[in-house]
């Protein structure tokens, strides 16, 4: 599955582009995500699901780079209640 991502850091508006193809399935808004093992994390802020004529993408990803020790802050707050 090839997926058109368009990544960007908190407060910046240029948007990085790249073509993953290495995910088992499209991922949805608010999910994380990392294109390297060792790679920055985003947050799925957009997915547009299209027919792409030039090439052979299943979706394009809008996301935002987030922090991982505040993301698994809220996931471990949320676990505790």
């Amino acid at each position: 599955m090839r997926l058109f991502v368009h990544s960007r850091a908190p407060g910046e508006y240029a948007w990085d582009t790249c073509v993953v193809e290495h995910f088992a399935r499209v991922p949805c808004v608010g999910e994380l995500f990392s294109t390297r093992a060792d790679g920055p994390w985003y947050e799925v802020r957009m997915v547009v699901h299209a027919p792409y004529s030039l090439a052979d993408y299943t979706a394009e990803l809008f996301a935002v780079e987030c922090d991982r020790s505040v993301a698994m802050g809220r996931v471990l707050e949320v676990g505790l209640r």
